[in-house]
């Protein structure tokens, strides 16, 4: 089998240096000896007892390096990643966008264990996390994983995934391990340089887990949509910085954005940071054609209600511009009627101006 050092030879979204940061200084020490043990071994012309002299472990235990009967911790994890095809991770990878998903989510509505023994997620509904579930079965089927269960804090749901590597890997892509309100973070460099694909699933699952859910507050128009956390105020400019990074994402999709805004809600020394998705039709509706919400089975039915609502009045106004547009070219109502397949009385009202579509 290929050790991680060959590994490093091709192109890799995260470094090894990345991933072996992760770990414990005692393990990263084992692992770099163990990197230096096979090095002078594979130059040649040393002995076993020179090379395990200019190391700091057991004979022993140098021995099982060279002849691969036991490897360090570290690297037991790096093998562990290229069996789930994870290391090398290249752009191309197919599955970035799930995993672009999977780290939006844990970062949102989880918890990476300090310990990196799991990965948590959270969810209101039952479904959304059998969704996820099934999702990281059809990329990683050897992965243990939970059923979903009832969180014994809140009256949602819980899905646990145990595997030590792949909690190292979402450390290393940027997920902060144990209390997010205390700690900075940004988006990842893979979402930043990612294609539209990365890029609108990491929105879809964040904002799926911190986003207001969409509803309709009129005929024309969503309630404020708004993306925000918690954060330490002491951390605010770091945080500010990635709710930038979030508008940016947005923006690169033609999604209109507010200012990024403070509130103090009941934790004075955590302000919620937030900004709102503009309220216009069109600009909602890329919002709505862009962003997928496949983890979140709620907030997926409440953009296909508002969805549907505005596709409707849509194509209402895009009818009455026709009709208008035939009208000014002379021609009579009956005519435009037939012509466009729109009942008599409505082509009327439209032209004599009793009313209007709601959009017009």
């Amino acid at each position: 089998m290929a050790t991680s050092i060959e590994g490093e030879k091709k192109s890799s979204i995260y470094t090894l240096e990345d991933y072996v940061s992760t770990f414990p200084k005692h393990q990263q020490n084992r692992y770099n000896a163990y990197r230096r043990a096979l090095e002078l071994y594979r130059q040649g012309g040393l002995s076993q007892k020179a090379i395990i002299g200019g190391l700091s472990y057991p004979q022993k235990t140098v021995n099982t390096w060279i002849s691969e009967r036991n490897f360090p911790p570290v690297e037991r994890n790096v093998r562990e990643l290229r069996n789930l095809g994870l290391y090398p991770l290249t752009p191309d990878n197919p599955h970035l966008p799930f995993l672009a998903r999977a780290v939006a989510h844990n970062v949102g509505d989880g918890h990476l264990s300090k310990d990196f023994r799991k990965l948590m997620f959270f969810d209101g509904e039952k479904a959304s996390l059998e969704n996820l579930k099934t999702e990281y079965q059809a990329h990683f089927p050897k992965l243990s994983i939970s059923d979903v269960e009832k969180d014994s804090l809140s009256n949602g749901y819980e899905l646990t995934v145990y595997n030590t590597a792949l909690a190292h890997l979402f450390a290393a892509l940027g997920v902060p391990a144990g209390n997010k309100v205390e700690t900075a973070f940004s988006v990842p460099q893979f979402v930043l340089n990612g294609s539209d694909e990365v890029k609108r699933n990491y929105i879809g699952a964040l904002f799926g887990s911190e986003g207001e859910t969409p509803r309709l507050a009129g005929p024309h128009s969503s309630n404020g949509i708004t993306f925000g956390m918690s954060k330490k105020e002491s951390l605010e400019d770091e945080h500010i910085q990635f709710l930038e990074q979030m508008r940016g994402l947005f923006n690169e999709f033609g999604i209109a954005t507010s200012e990024v805004k403070k509130k103090i809600r009941s934790s004075p020394e955590n302000p919620y940071y937030y900004f709102s998705i503009n309220n216009g039709v069109k600009n909602l509706m890329r919002f709505f054609e862009n962003i997928p919400f496949e983890f979140f089975a709620n907030k997926k039915r409440s953009m296909e209600e508002v969805m549907k609502t505005f596709k409707h009045h849509s194509e209402q106004l895009e009818l009455y511009n026709k009709v208008m547009a035939l009208k000014a070219e002379g021609k009579k109502p009956a005519k435009i009627s037939r012509e466009l397949n729109i009942p008599l009385g409505r082509v009327s009202k439209w032209i004599n101006g009793d009313y209007k579509p709601l959009l017009a």
